[in-house]
């Protein structure tokens, strides 16, 4: 009987089991930093490169200076010198980082009074209207005897007028950004852009919430900024936002798992007589992007048709407000 002998296969076999794992393994990581998530992740790491060197160059200009100069002194000290002159280079470096200490704490006597002036001032509010072209419905049409005036809703303060629009995803008036899969994105563009926001709120709730479309993303909102990366937060529904009439019969998502995000802030009825509500979800903006400009918000509606479903699930704004300090 013939005997195979296998050492001459095994080699073979085993590059190409490596090479399998490899395209596995790239396979995978191509996915990954194609994904959302590694974006998210890249803009927050820009976002932190950024406010390092804001912090390092212009707020502590007093400290950096200083110990650039002193640097550049030590490079020349040790390339051109190598005897007792280092010695006096190196009491040159030290009054240098005196004189640096000096000038924080003169920095910080000047400013002193600016500082307490800050620290006193008010949180308020700007409410951004929702213009006609961008607003495609009237507040009143969806709710009876909805909350109108200069209101305070979950901590912040809107201006609703009698007339007020809302933005509903569901029929967009004016130009949007169509997707290939079905989706689309309308731009708010602010009147003057907005810098020291603390964070942002939206009146907001979604409609046609069948249960079949609970913890899925139907869309998100992007805070655009002039001088930093966007923020942009999913509209998950079921986590974050919620049907805008749960008296409706039906299978409705009609409750939020993120009680930090989005609060209830306001229960009445439809036009149709049933049970409605609206919720505000917050938005809150990193402490190191509060010297950087809003210019725009951006809403993006994603289409999620789900068998035997003939609609889609959609969301609409009635309000934004900024807080600022």
């Amino acid at each position: 009987m013939t005997q195979i002998d296998w050492s001459q296969f095994l080699p073979s076999i085993v590059s190409e089991l490596i090479a399998t794992l490899i395209l596995a393994v790239g396979g995978i990581a191509i996915a990954y930093f194609r994904s959302s998530k590694f974006k998210i992740w890249l803009n927050k790491l820009f976002a932190y490169f950024v406010y390092i060197f804001k912090w390092f160059v212009v707020e502590k200009w007093y400290f950096s200076l200083p110990f650039c100069i002193v640097i550049a002194f030590g490079i020349i000290v040790f390339r051109l010198y190598s005897d007792w002159k280092i010695t006096a280079f190196s009491f040159a470096f030290y009054i240098i980082g005196l004189l640096g200490w000096g000038l924080s704490k003169i920095h910080q006597i000047i400013f002193m009074s600016k500082k307490k002036v800050t620290n006193i001032a008010r949180t308020k509010f700007i409410s951004i209207p929702l213009r006609p072209g961008f607003g495609n419905s009237y507040l009143k049409d969806r709710y009876i005897d909805p909350p109108i005036g200069d209101v305070v809703l979950g901590g912040a303060q809107f201006q609703l007028k009698q007339d007020a629009l809302i933005f509903d995803t569901n029929d967009p008036k004016r130009d949007y950004q169509p997707f290939d899969y079905g989706g689309y994105q309308v731009e708010l563009q602010l009147s003057e852009t907005v810098n020291r926001v603390k964070s942002a709120y939206f009146l907001i709730n979604s409609g046609n919430s069948k249960i079949i479309y609970a913890n899925r993303s139907m869309g998100k909102i992007r805070l655009v900024f002039k001088d930093a990366p966007s923020i942009d937060v999913e509209l998950i529904l079921g986590k974050n936002i919620r049907e805008w009439c749960p008296g409706n019969v039906g299978d409705y998502v009609r409750e939020t798992s993120s009680p930090e995000t989005v609060t209830n802030v306001w229960g009445g009825m439809s036009k149709n007589g049933a049970n409605a509500v609206i919720d505000c979800l917050k938005i809150p903006v990193y402490e190191f992007m509060k010297d950087c400009y809003l210019e725009k918000i951006t809403f993006v509606h994603n289409f999620v048709p789900q068998s035997p479903d003939t609609m889609k699930v959609h969301y609409s704004v009635f309000g934004i407000s900024l807080e600022v300090e």
